[in-house]
């Protein structure tokens, strides 16, 4: 068995939120010096219906959204996995909400505005859920070292009681507002760029949950039959490759598929 590489957990989490970020704004910022859209206050989708923007804006939504669904995967291992029917029920509507933002980011509102709102709609009120659940849960085991986590700060916890409290008021002023788009089209666009800030509050905050402490390794093993993890705390989750492949001694290159699939959580 060998790690062919390894990475901090967090660093997934901050990718996350570095390429969502980087997206939206710089999107933004092309749009309006294009004037294809005014400086105060678009929608966010509407900083990616124009060329050249609506082509970044594609390929970092979609790509934010993957990232999401990992990170959700990472909360979920490392929090207990399915000791928790919250936990999966968390996991789930993160998934949900992640495939709907990447709807949103393949489909822009120029090409079809009914299946870009309703996968934004999914997105929001899913990953919502997802932030309530998880809340709630690290709430009950704040001080103290949980299955997995690290000990849950107060400050960590408040930055994701702020965003989840930001975040559900900016979602109902939105649903509350949607009915008059004419009149309320500003306060609208406020609340989603609120809603959608708050996102990236909540989910930066993990940083303080996996601190340096979870890694995520690609190992090599030389057999398919009944691998089980060692006992390596600092490495709570791996990917496993399970084959055994041939390597070009001269080039180094890989001559057979490798196929991956997640090993024990220890």
């Amino acid at each position: 068995m060998g790690v062919l590489s390894q990475v901090n957990a967090r660093a997934v989490v901050i990718a996350s939120v570095v390429v969502s970020l980087t997206t939206i704004f710089g999107c933004y910022a092309t749009a309006v010096h294009l004037h294809h859209v005014k400086a105060w206050l678009p929608m966010i989708s509407d900083c990616g219906v124009d060329a050249p923007e609506k082509y970044p804006f594609r390929l970092g939504i979609i790509s934010s959204a993957l990232l999401i669904m990992f990170n959700a995967y990472l909360v979920w291992a490392i929090s207990g996995s399915s000791a928790s029917k919250s936990n999966t029920v968390a996991f789930i509507s993160a998934l949900g909400g992640a495939a709907g933002l990447a709807v949103v980011g393949a489909v822009n509102e120029a090409e079809d505005n009914s299946v870009h709102g309703t996968a934004a709609v999914i997105f929001f009120f899913l990953y919502e859920l997802y932030m309530i659940i998880i809340t709630v849960n690290l709430f009950h085991v704040r001080g103290k070292t949980a299955q997995g986590y690290r000990a849950v700060s107060d400050f960590s916890l408040t930055l994701k009681v702020f965003a989840l409290t930001v975040g559900t008021v900016a979602l109902a002023l939105f649903v509350y507002m949607n009915s008059d788009w004419g009149k309320y089209s500003l306060q609208i666009a406020i609340c989603e760029w609120t809603g959608t800030m708050m996102i990236q509050l909540f989910n930066i905050s993990f940083v303080f949950e996996y601190g340096t402490d979870y890694k995520l390794d690609a190992t090599i093993v030389n057999s398919v039959a009944s691998y089980a993890a060692p006992k390596q705390p600092a490495l709570p989750l791996m990917f496993v490759a399970v084959a055994s492949p041939r390597v070009n001694s001269k080039t180094g290159e890989w001559l057979d598929q490798v196929a991956w699939k997640p090993a024990a959580i220890v």
